[in-house]
């Protein structure tokens, strides 16, 4: 191949392709099991797109909003718009695992450990046995969630923030 082919399948390889069409607001994207899983605001279900271009739902819930992640053992837990309560699905459908407390629940990441963290009115730390600790009041969105799915370090206030 000449130089002009090499670099036209380079550019072949780097071109974005369209993979999925007809949904609205996507949202929350997580690798698990050599899927890409994501939430649909607008349908309210919980998604799953496979390296061969299948689509398929896992689950429904009320959205917006709607987050979920997956724990260290593969159990997918869910906030679910207006929801007092953490879910968990457990193959078939959506269970209450967890209290939250009043509504404005909105964003889920869990750690290495299986600790689940959800922030809303305030950040709770969710245990296994379905315990929830309050940490923290007054949340801003920019704190550092990303290092909580490496375990790198807890939340990272920034300056002029009152928690």
């Amino acid at each position: 191949m000449g130089q002009g082919g090499a670099e036209r399948q380079e550019a072949e390889m780097n071109r974005a392709r369209v993979r999925l069409e007809g949904r609205g607001l996507v949202e929350c994207p997580r690798w698990h099991d050599g899927e890409l899983w994501f939430a649909d605001w607008t349908s309210g279900e919980i998604l799953a797109f496979s390296e061969h271009g299948t689509v398929r739902v896992a689950t429904a819930a009320k959205a917006p909003p709607l987050s979920f992640d997956f724990g260290p053992q593969g159990d997918m837990y869910v906030i679910a718009s207006g929801a007092s309560h953490l879910l968990r699905f457990n193959g078939s459908g959506l269970e209450e695992f967890a209290e939250l407390g009043a509504n404005g629940w909105n964003e889920i990441v869990i750690d290495p450990q299986g600790r689940i963290y959800v922030n809303g009115p305030a950040i709770l730390l969710i245990l296994q046995t379905g315990r929830s600790i309050h940490k923290r009041k007054a949340f801003s969105f920019r704190t550092e969630w990303l290092s909580l799915r490496t375990g790198a370090h807890w939340f990272a206030p920034k300056a002029g923030r009152n928690g």
